[in-house]
């Protein structure tokens, strides 16, 4: 342990000493924006950290109900959005900081932990509404990244916390876009904010209002966290995507917008590919109108993506099939992605009974999640474009994008490049793999 990191536990340790004497947690040495919200979590009753991806606010949540739980007998829980998620916080984070000499009882199937003090953590997924209902009264509740939970477990809480005076922690990345427009959309922790008059601002950590306390802080600001890691994730994924995922902001879609026209580039096609694929968006409906659908051919060239063909109408089921047939017959990708969801899937399991390399994949994030993620390659420079491609309707599609009538140009282009991007080829043609983090799931 260094001197600094040194200096630091015990500036913590005198602050945030129990009432029964004993020291908080050995093995948890917070940083400066961790402090924040302990220091905050002494006084106010509804604690927010909204931070950065991997900044270390679930670290801070669990150490929190730890040294709560450690402290007096009392009764906590912790809410993860899936059973699954809860798991992890519970093997991953609160495990590893809860010392075992304390633990009474571990009952994971009853989804609880007894101290030898008596104090009970308990976990719950949001999935189950009507398990939380059934907590009982609790002296605090920690929610971990509340934002993919409905509002409805936030109000749950707060009656199970209320008898009591507890506490609620809330840990959460900003996840959900909004804007003006769709102000009905907006995500509730920020309408919970904008209620006691608190906008996120960068380099603002600390907001206060009332019973409320909202800390706000980067991945940047995690000691531990390689800085030239967290400058190649912002070249990578580009301004929007960086502001929300490593600076915990709310971006405003609508107002910002997501793309640039500039950053789309004609080139001449490569010689060679490492690797090709079709990523098709089909679509339900022939009639004037509706949505497109969409098929693109890309292929990876080194460290850069280069779409080199682009079919586009509104065709029948039938129709779909035998123009994607020509297209895997004129290209012969490796690859052929087709979202499975619905109707699709029929057209996914008809394909592959003719032989095409189809894959089903499910998007990571709504449209506007994955567009932000988008802009990052394209205004590095790793996409290019055939000529014959940038037509006037290609590009409003994406630089008006959400505002343009159409945005299955949009979708495609997404599915296209993140697979090439987190997906390299073994010499049997099967798709494996890559080092980054895969955002399809499959």
């Amino acid at each position: 342990m260094n001197i600094e990191t040194r200096i630091a536990k015990l500036e913590y340790d005198a602050r945030m000493k129990d009432s029964d004497g004993a020291f908080p947690l050995p093995l948890y040495h917070p940083h400066k924006k961790q402090r924040l919200f302990h220091a905050a979590a002494r006084t106010y009753r509804i604690i927010l950290a909204i931070a950065g991806t991997r900044s270390g606010k679930s670290i801070a949540g669990a150490n929190e109900v730890i040294k709560n739980a450690k402290a007096k007998r009392s009764r906590w829980a912790f809410v993860a959005p899936t059973y699954a998620d809860a798991r992890e916080i519970l093997d991953e984070t609160l495990l590893n900081y809860l010392p075992q000499g304390i633990i009474k009882d571990l009952q994971k199937q009853e989804h609880r932990i007894t101290l030898t003090n008596g104090s009970k953590i308990l976990w719950r997924s949001a999935e189950e509404p009507e398990r939380i209902r059934a907590l009982g009264d609790l002296d605090g509740a920690w929610l971990d990244e509340a934002e993919q939970d409905p509002k409805l477990i936030f109000d749950l809480i707060s009656a199970r916390v209320a008898r009591r005076s507890g506490k609620i922690l809330i840990t959460t990345s900003p996840q959900k876009w909004f804007g003006p427009e769709t102000r009905k959309r907006a995500s509730w922790i920020f309408e919970l904010l904008a209620d006691r008059g608190i906008t996120l601002t960068p380099g603002v950590n600390e907001h206060y209002a009332g019973d409320l306390a909202a800390l706000n802080w980067t991945l940047s600001d995690n000691p531990h966290f390689p800085p030239e890691e967290i400058l190649r994730l912002r070249e990578r994924h580009g301004p929007l995507w960086s502001s929300q995922e490593l600076d915990g902001l709310y971006v405003d879609l609508y107002a910002e917008g997501v793309f640039k026209a500039e950053w789309f580039r004609a080139a001449p096609r490569p010689e060679t590919f490492s690797q090709k694929i079709i990523a098709y968006d089909p679509a339900i409906s022939e009639r004037s109108g509706a949505d497109y659908s969409v098929a693109q051919a890309y292929g990876r060239a080194g460290d850069s993506c280069y779409c080199f063909a682009e079919s586009r109408g509104r065709w029948n089921y039938v129709e779909q099939k035998i123009r994607l047939k020509a297209l895997c017959d004129e290209h012969r990708p490796h690859t052929v992605l087709i979202e499975d969801v619905a109707f699709q899937r029929a057209l996914i399991t008809d394909l592959k009974r003719d032989g095409l390399p189809v894959i089903g994949i499910r998007p990571d994030g709504d449209k506007a999640a994955r567009a932000a993620r988008l802009s990052g390659p394209l205004s590095a420079g790793k996409v290019l474009f055939a000529e014959e491609i940038l037509t006037p309707s290609f590009l409003n599609e994406f630089v008006a994008f959400p505002n343009w009538a159409q945005d299955d140009r949009v979708d495609t282009t997404g599915y296209a490049i993140e697979y090439l991007l987190t997906h390299k080829l073994d010499l049997d043609r099967r798709p494996i793999h890559g080092r980054e983090r895969v955002r399809l799931n499959f």
